[in-house]
């Protein structure tokens, strides 16, 4: 029978012992499991408009097609013409979003060609599954990496406690099942941090600092093609690297060096298929002066004037509070990642951590003001939400900074620096068991506006070499697999694009759903955006215009919230 002793001993290894690292991390890992598994079981599809453009697009890759999508924005039809004279026939090329991201989703989809057709009898597209999945490992690997970029900064035993704050960060998970490449940003970013965090301030020239300096630009490049915003991130680490670190200017030129070399084929790119390097995406800063980016995009014209200085401070003056309102769930909720703002004024006694943070706080000056240009507010999660790579870092200083801070108040009890770990990951976790809890009513997809099962009819009910109209044509392109016009902003538009058979084939059906529905009356059907739509998205069949050529209607199932406009009776002949 074991003795007191015995027992005592094996507490102790438990709680303070050689047992006490691994079984932490068991815990953490059975935990993580437990997350994967539950928000696998309760997946609903994916979340994003731009996660389910993006991932159309790496389907056309895995096809053989090259970067091209499905997607037809009337302000590409511009800059198409404008520039080159045409609108693409065939494939048409991509010119709005970055590259990476739909390419590594691309290698995935190669292995389940079977699944690419979506059916109306499944609730859920097994693409879906695929694309949040692919996701979910980017974030387990950016879990990894943080770790041993932690471990260097302040130690084994923080690094482990902040792992599990990111671990039940809510936040995390959202991006993973919304299909945006947050995950995949995550992951080079923390590369990008620790590459950084291994290359110290040299004062004079250093082979091996300048391989660790020259893997981070590279990783920067990889960053740039996951998503463009992201440029402003690297302006920061440039900034600092080029006036702090010595020799100065020499490890700054280096990082952008490899930058370029990494980025600058995708610029040769774009300016080959659309004579503009930066694409249609540069385009988004206009957003907001005076109407938002989906109006401009809408627009078979660009919206005159451009950017003037007038407007551009007009929108940074109106996004920085709109950040530093929202600035605690754009961290994801995080108890202590707004604590590395406090962090700044604290004497770490590690010199890696007490210069690390000063990069950190360049290159996230550096992402407020990229947002504060290209815009915030939108749809959520946010698909220029920059903040959230930032999260992993700032949580492990805001942790230490706690852990110091109670350390000098001398309170040596064990029970209550336990009970203070417990309250920040309760704090910390409260969104995510919120998630967890909430009812879902047996919903099996993301209604309104997404109906899968109902968009992939629209497949059946037209053909390749036709083309639907629609105000979610990333959804149609995703779930039906056929090209789609965003609607535009006038009927007018929508004549001459048909009646010129500009974008090469005909306009043969208008698929309107809860996106326009939904909207304000008054401000956004009656007067706004949707002004010219009005009787079509009320159904109003009397009011439609004597020529418009899409003259056959049917109400779609879920309330009959979706209505189909068509050249003729297409659902009658499908057997729907």
């Amino acid at each position: 029978m074991a003795s007191e002793r015995d027992v005592q001993t094996f507490v102790h290894r438990i709680e303070e012992g050689v047992w006490a690292g691994p079984l932490r991390f068991l815990l953490l890992l059975v935990c993580l499991l437990a997350l994967t598994i539950l928000f696998i079981s309760g997946f609903q599809g994916l979340s994003s408009a731009a996660g389910m453009e993006q991932a159309q697009i790496a389907r056309e890759l895995a096809r053989g097609n090259g970067f091209s999508t499905k997607v037809i924005r009337p302000l590409a039809v511009w800059e198409f013409r404008s520039r080159k004279g045409v609108f693409p026939a065939g494939a048409i090329p991509d010119i709005y979003h970055a590259p990476l991201n739909p390419f590594i989703n691309s290698l995935f989809l190669r292995f389940d060609r079977k699944s690419w057709a979506m059916s109306s009898s499944l609730a859920l597209y097994p693409c879906d599954v695929l694309i949040a999945e692919v996701s979910i490992a980017f974030f387990l690997l950016s879990l990894a990496i943080n770790y041993f970029t932690a471990r260097h900064l302040f130690g084994p035993r923080l690094a482990l406690l902040g792992l599990g704050l990111l671990v039940v960060c809510a936040a995390f998970w959202e991006f993973a099942l919304s299909g945006l490449p947050q995950m995949l940003m995550l992951f080079l970013f923390s590369a990008c941090l620790y590459t950084m965090a291994r290359a110290p301030h040299a004062a004079v020239w250093n082979a091996r600092d300048a391989l660790w300096f020259a893997a981070a630009g590279a990783l920067f490049g990889l960053l740039a093609l996951a998503h463009g915003l992201t440029l402003w991130i690297f302006a920061g680490a440039l900034l600092y690297a080029g006036f702090v670190v010595r020799p100065r200017g020499c490890y700054a030129l280096l990082m952008l060096g490899t930058f370029s070399l990494v980025y600058a084929p995708w610029l040769v790119r774009n300016y080959h298929v659309c004579g503009n390097p930066l694409g249609l995406a540069c385009f988004s800063a206009l957003g907001g002066s005076p109407k938002s980016e989906n109006v401009l995009m809408r627009s078979l014209t660009l919206l005159k004037g451009g950017l003037s200085p007038g407007t551009l401070r007009a929108r940074i003056q109106s996004q920085i509070p709109f950040q530093i309102d929202h600035l605690y769930p754009l961290l994801g909720s995080s108890a202590v990642a707004p604590l590395f703002f406090v962090s700044l004024l604290h004497p770490f006694k590690r010199p890696e951590a007490a210069s690390f943070r000063w990069r950190l706080a360049c290159m996230g000056a550096g992402a407020a003001l990229g947002m504060a240009v290209f815009g915030l507010a939108g749809e959520d999660p946010q698909a220029n939400n920059l903040y959230i790579l930032f999260v992993p870092s700032f949580t492990f200083y805001g942790l230490a900074f706690v852990l110091s801070i109670w350390n000098r108040l001398g309170i040596n009890q064990r029970i209550f620096r336990t009970g203070l770990i417990c309250l920040i990951y309760l704090l910390s976790a409260s969104p995510l068991l919120n998630t967890l809890l909430q009812k879902r009513g047996g919903q099996l997809f993301h209604w309104p506006p997404y109906a899968p099962p109902i968009i992939s009819l629209l497949n059946k009910w037209t053909s390749e070499d036709e083309i639907i109209v629609s105000d979610m044509p990333w959804a149609v392109a995703w779930y039906a697999d056929r090209k789609c016009l965003w609607l535009p902003t006038a009927v007018g538009d929508f004549m001459e694009l048909n009646d010129s058979r500009l974008l090469g084939a005909p306009l043969v059906g208008l698929y309107l759903t809860p996106v326009s529905g939904d909207a304000p009356f008054l401000s956004e059907i009656a007067n706004g955006e949707y002004k010219g739509w009005a009787p079509f998205i009320l159904g109003l069949k009397n009011f439609l215009p004597p020529n418009f050529p899409l003259h056959a209607a049917t109400r779609l199932p879920l309330n009959n919230e979706c209505i189909y406009y068509s050249d003729r009776d297409r659902w009658s002949a499908a057997g729907h």
